[in-house]
């Protein structure tokens, strides 16, 4: 695959995933969430950190969060308390 990260599902193929680009098939897709937060910071009250969770943080903090329909609601997020992260720190303003 090129790697583009466009994937489209083929309705005429049983809902098989296919390269947006180069129209390849894709057999096995790996989907993945992205996700930016801003946090308070204990050590700096002064300060709001943004960070990009990692997959392993989305997955916990969005454990509880799923709808009936498989979607998220940012309510059910909002407020949180997530502990310890493992995540990328973006900026500090």
């Amino acid at each position: 695959m090129c790697g583009n990260g466009r994937l489209e599902q083929r309705p005429e193929d049983r809902g098989a995933f296919s390269c947006g680009d180069c129209s390849r098939v894709v057999t096995s897709p790996v989907f993945k969430r992205h996700l930016q937060v801003f946090l308070d910071c204990r050590a700096r009250p002064q300060c709001t950190v943004k960070v990009k969770l990692l997959q392993r943080s989305i997955s916990s903090l969005l454990r509880f969060a799923t709808g009936e329909d498989g979607s998220y609601e940012v309510k059910s997020v909002l407020g949180k308390e997530v502990g310890l992260l493992n995540c990328f720190v973006q900026s500090v303003t």
